[in-house]
């Protein structure tokens, strides 16, 4: 227990999950230039992929495994834009798993903003809505083939503690939690922000570990709980790379040297961290 009164949950880590996950996971788009520079295996082991370009491989009958190459895992995921995710219903959600297969699924995200941006009613029907909904993938997903990580969804410590509570079983305690959510044009750069939040949740749920989506500055990262194991982006390996002006081996050397930055930030996480040592600027942060 805290020292503010609320539970802690213990919980055995997944070892093989955190040594299979952990690192850099670049976060790739249906472009020509994306494939060419990782489809080889020995640029990177992992790549992210958003679920409507997923659809998209479905609908050419291409599973995840053969978009990069058999040595590249796929992660997909479902941080897509809100209209989008209205018009996704769970069976077709499953139906493009069952048929892509990709290595990990980040299942059902559901859309949950502090106040001021939707009242709590909501926030707590959404939140409800994203648990009976992962569960229900969670019975249905072919963990042979994929396996599901659950969102952390919330605001706040209380309702990160109960969404936790409700998807800690999935994949042994591991989680994801959206990072994007924290930086763009309309709510600003809020990296202090999201480095309390995350420490929050670490003394409230104790994860088993944390998959970060949006964040790939190693500045950024090296700050965060050590809970934070894993992380995939889109925008800071592509303005490292330069990868449309510059040859393919030179920009897949760059990419290989912000992916070890970006392990070893991640591998350097702190158990305790005063915030105010850090200061925020925009020009290091690109998820």
């Amino acid at each position: 227990m805290t020292s503010d009164g609320i539970p802690t949950f213990p919980i055995s880590t997944d070892s093989n999950t955190i040594r299979s996950l952990a690192g850099m996971h670049p976060r790739v788009e249906r472009d020509p230039l994306h494939e060419r520079l990782f489809s080889t295996g020995e640029v990177t082991q992992t790549a992210a992929l958003n679920f409507d370009h997923l659809q998209a491989l479905a609908e050419t009958e291409t599973t995840a495994r053969e978009y990069l190459g058999q040595d590249t895992d796929i992660i997909s995921l479902t941080t897509i834009h809100d209209e989008k995710l209205y018009d996704l219903p769970l069976r077709k959600e499953l139906k493009v798993v069952h048929e892509t297969m990709p290595r990990w699924h980040v299942g059902f995200d559901c859309p949950v903003y502090k106040d001021g941006d939707m009242e709590e009613e909501r926030r707590w029907t959404n939140l409800e809505h994203y648990a009976a909904g992962i569960n229900w993938l969670d019975d249905r997903v072919d963990a042979d083939r994929t396996q599901l990580l659950p969102f952390l969804k919330g605001t706040c410590a209380r309702e990160w503690r109960w969404c936790f509570n409700q998807v800690r079983h999935i994949c042994n305690g591991v989680v994801a939690y959206y990072a994007g959510q924290y930086f763009g044009p309309e709510v600003g750069f809020r990296i202090n922000q999201l480095r309390q939040d995350l420490w929050t949740i670490d003394a409230v749920c104790n994860p088993a570990g944390i998959f970060l989506i949006g964040l790939l500055s190693p500045r950024y990262l090296r700050t965060l709980p050590g809970s934070v194991f894993a992380a995939t982006g889109l925008q800071h390996w592509i303005d490292r790379t330069l990868f449309r002006e510059l040859p393919l081996d030179t920009a897949r050397l760059l990419y290989r040297q912000l992916d070890a930055e970006v392990t070893g930030a991640l591998a350097n996480g702190h158990s305790q961290t005063a915030l105010s040592q850090f200061a925020s600027s925009r020009s290091d942060l690109h998820g």
